[in-house]
């Protein structure tokens, strides 16, 4: 007389769905985590002078602010409030990107490229 031991175990189709489900939402994780990090480490620093004037600029679309420093003008996206005076610096994260900062906040905003 011999003794089956092994089982053929069967996973039903909802169950490989779900297997796969949770596969690609582990992966898109990932992925963002990924993306995140690449876009708040910063590779380098300069700093670009305290703030002289900022002004908004009409877009058709898209918020911009103009930000006259003590060594030039630099373009962002979006509404910029500043302090007049204040300390800022451009920073080049690992994914490329520049922003111009207030040093010592965590106030950034991506330069227009």
């Amino acid at each position: 007389m011999e003794m089956n031991l092994v089982r053929k175990f069967k996973i039903p189709d909802w169950g490989i769905v779900a297997i796969a489900m949770v596969l690609i939402l582990g992966t898109s994780i990932t992925a963002a985590v990924w993306v995140v990090n690449r876009q708040k480490t910063v590779m380098s620093s300069d700093k670009v002078g305290r703030a002289i004037t900022a002004q908004f600029v009409d877009g058709l679309t898209v918020v911009k602010t103009s930000v006259e420093t003590e060594r030039g003008v630099y373009l962002v996206y979006g509404a910029f409030q500043i302090t007049k005076g204040s300390l800022l610096e451009l920073q080049e994260r690992k994914n490329h990107d520049r922003f111009l900062c207030v040093i010592g906040t965590q106030d950034c905003k991506k330069l227009v490229d």
